[in-house]
C-alpha cells in the first residue's frame, strides 16, 4: 500500500503537533504560575476586565482593615466603658 502526500500531508500534521507543543507549554506555564498571561499584552480582551476585579479585591481589602480598626477600637472602648 503506497501512501502518497496527498493523503497524509506530514507538514500539516507535524505543524499541528507543533501548535499543540506550545499550546501546552503555555498551558503549563499558567498552572505553575497561577497567572493567566505574564504580560499585560497577552491578556488581550481580558485585560480591562481583570484591572477592574483587581480594582475591586483592592477596595474590598481596605474597607475589611477599616471594619477590622474599627472593631479593634470599639472592643477597646467596650472594655473602658465596663470598668467605669
Amino acid at each position: 500500500m503506497i501512501v502518497n502526500k496527498s493523503m497524509y500531508p506530514i507538514q500539516t500534521g507535524f505543524s499541528v503537533i507543533s501548535r499543540m507543543q506550545d499550546r501546552f507549554a503555555t498551558l503549563q506555564t499558567q498552572l505553575g504560575t497561577g497567572m493567566k498571561a505574564s504580560t499585560p499584552a497577552e491578556m488581550g480582551n481580558d485585560l480591562p476586565m481583570s484591572i477592574s476585579v483587581r480594582s475591586r479585591l483592592a477596595k474590598i481589602d481596605s474597607f475589611s482593615a477599616n471594619i477590622d480598626t474599627v472593631n479593634l477600637r470599639l472592643s477597646f472602648l467596650d472594655n473602658a466603658m465596663a470598668r467605669f
